[in-house]
């Protein structure tokens, strides 16, 4: 954690660190603005941190937000018309106020690759673009992880706040997925994790949402400026056609079910942390009506 005396000498332009990089500003994460510093107090301003990049939302790689989070240093390399920037995000604290302090410098001639006509950072903006969408996704299938929600859901409702909209919640769990991979193997798991998400696709593709892993076995899906009923028809969608599938293994057939939460953010009373909570919450109610039906 960086001591509020070196902070001071950062930002007065007195430190060895002002040799090293070419600008330095403070975030705060909580609604993506820029701070001054001025005689010892944080002055916040309309300014989004994002505008430098001259982006109109947060980055898919914030990390401020990061470093924020997890309380520790967080590196990246940005891609800026035709600029390769190093920006370190280290998580402050000014009279006991959580901020981010950005450090920034261009290394475009101090890469090993770079030629007088950027052919080679082509290809590493490529490759930063590429590596970025990577960190947010989950490898297995492809959809967003839980860096992403964390992240995304935050952005999500503050924006449904600002424009008066709907924002909605739906967690899928798959029912006795442990005794899937126990009496079938994984092969199997996996094989039944690739079609429900083949299922998720099919009836969110072309709508303004989005779906992760939330866990092993968990799919988090967001509904942006949608209405309850519609997400309700969507999500019954899901599941009528994931109980629809049948598999087979030596001659043992097995079926699928998956219980599901839906919740609609209110933005008068719940935080991002309640949001999960709530949502968390209707996906185990539904849960329940499962485990009843079969202890029957």
């Amino acid at each position: 954690m960086y001591n509020l005396k070196d902070l001071e000498s950062v930002l007065k332009g007195e430190s060895s660190l002002n040799q090293i990089f070419d600008n330095n500003r403070i975030v705060y994460v909580d609604n993506h603005t820029i701070c001054k510093y001025i005689n010892g107090k944080v002055i916040r301003t309309k300014e989004k941190c994002y505008s430098i990049w001259e982006q109109d939302e947060i980055c898919t790689n914030c990390t401020s937000h990061q470093a924020f989070i997890e309380q520790k240093q967080i590196v990246k390399l940005q891609y800026f018309k035709n600029n390769i920037l190093l920006v370190i995000s280290l998580p402050i604290f000014i009279n006991e106020v959580p901020y981010v302090l950005e450090l920034i410098k261009d290394i475009t001639n101090s890469m090993i690759f770079h030629d007088s006509i950027h052919h080679e950072n082509y290809e590493l903006r490529n490759l930063i673009n590429r590596l970025n969408i990577i960190s947010e996704k989950d490898p297995f299938t492809d959809l967003f992880n839980k860096k992403y929600i964390d992240k995304q859901i935050k952005e999500d409702i503050r924006n449904a706040k600002e424009k008066k909209e709907s924002y909605i919640l739906a967690l899928i769990d798959i029912d006795n997925f442990k005794n899937v991979n126990d009496t079938y193997g994984h092969i199997y798991g996996d094989i039944v994790i690739k079609d429900i998400v083949s299922i998720i696709h099919k009836h969110i593709d072309g709508r303004d949402c989005w779906a992760a892993r939330y866990g092993g076995d968990e799919f988090l899906l967001a509904f942006c400026n949608e209405t309850y009923e519609n997400v309700q028809s969507c999500c019954k969608c899901i599941t009528n056609d994931i109980n629809s599938n049948s598999y087979s293994r030596d001659n043992k057939k097995f079926k699928i079910t998956v219980s599901i939460g839906i919740y609609q953010f209110d933005p008068q009373t719940d935080t991002y942390e309640t949001l999960i909570d709530n949502v968390d919450t209707k996906m185990y109610e539904d849960k329940r009506k499962y485990i009843y039906n079969n202890s029957k």
